[in-house]
């Protein structure tokens, strides 16, 4: 994906929602399913970790998994994403920022 300008990120930009089974675990199977119907719905963008992604609960593989996906998901489905990378830690948020730069997200 390529770097979005300012005058990029604008309109409806749509949130993916963390998906957790009956024990608290992530349900990858409902994220991938929950980025489809995004996808589908035509956003101007979707973003992830944003308050409703429990970003701050993540363990890194989670945050990598989570990202990872939907990075596929959306340079497949021709959709801008975000990865926030936000966590209360700035140590954590700039490892973050790290992990996931060869992802390419829009912003």
């Amino acid at each position: 994906m390529k770097p979005l300008s300012s005058d990029e990120i604008y309109g409806n930009w749509a949130t993916l929602l963390l998906a957790t089974d009956k024990n608290g675990e992530i349900d990858v199977s409902r994220m991938n399913d929950e980025i489809d119907v995004l996808i589908d719905s035509q956003p101007n963008g979707i973003y992830s970790n944003g308050t409703a992604g429990e970003f701050y609960s993540q363990t890194d593989d989670e945050f990598l998994r989570i990202s990872e996906l939907l990075a596929v998901k959306c340079e497949k489905g021709g959709i801008p994403f975000q990865i926030g990378i936000s966590h209360m830690s700035p140590q954590i948020s700039l490892h973050r920022l790290k992990m996931i730069t060869h992802l390419k997200p829009g912003a």
